[in-house]
């Protein structure tokens, strides 16, 4: 092969490669909770439904909930009001340790929120597609 020919090959390698294949998710997110609070990590919409492991590490009890962006005003409403919702993906209570499996559909993005009550808390999430 010559030296031109050999670039045009490699690109379109790569381009093959990136337009069959999603990348995989994993992320390793740290947030500090206030009393009373709920702060919130986006989960990036994948091309295909896709499971998804939430492992949760905080230093005092926390409540963990999966939902979709598109239901975020609906589903916040249902969790500040304490109210069982079929949009919420899954959801872990007054944990320190656990994790959450859920499924995220295709072409949706996804919220996991975590929530104290009593105590702040330093929480570690690590969010892994399968």
């Amino acid at each position: 092969m010559t030296g031109s020919v050999r670039p045009a090959w490699l690109a379109v390698g790569l381009l093959a490669a990136v337009a069959g294949c999603q990348s995989r998710l994993n992320v390793d997110h740290t947030l500090d909770v206030d009393v009373g609070a709920s702060n919130d990590v986006i989960i990036d919409a994948p091309r295909y439904d896709q499971k998804v492991a939430v492992t949760v590490t905080a230093d005092n009890p926390v409540n963990v909930f999966v939902f979709l962006q598109k239901d975020r005003d609906v589903a916040t409403k249902a969790i500040e009001s304490e109210k069982a919702s079929d949009l919420i993906l899954g959801s872990k209570q007054q944990t320190t340790t656990d994790t959450l499996e859920v499924t995220v559909p295709a072409k949706q993005g996804a919220v996991v929120a975590v929530q104290t009550m009593i105590k702040p808390a330093s929480v570690k999430l690590k969010i892994v597609g399968k």
